[in-house]
């Protein structure tokens, strides 16, 4: 848990003082998932998402769906 903490601060100061482009956000998406990080930590990561783009509901449904394959929007 500990770990998981240290990395979910790492992520937020990545995401807090990166200039990210669309590119780049989908690859954290896989070092997320290679990391295999708690579900809470990919919640960081699409909270940064919808702040920082306007995204649409299917770019959205997209996002939870690669976080939880049998999820439905």
């Amino acid at each position: 848990m500990e770990v998981d903490h240290i990395l979910g601060l790492f992520l937020e100061y990545l995401l807090n003082t990166l200039t990210m482009d669309l590119c780049l956000i989908y690859k954290l998406h896989h070092l997320l998932a290679l990391l295999e990080l708690q579900l809470y930590l990919y919640l960081y990561f699409l909270i940064y998402l919808i702040n920082q783009y306007t995204l649409s509901l299917a770019e959205l449904d997209y996002f939870l769906l690669m976080a939880n394959p049998y999820y439905k929007l």
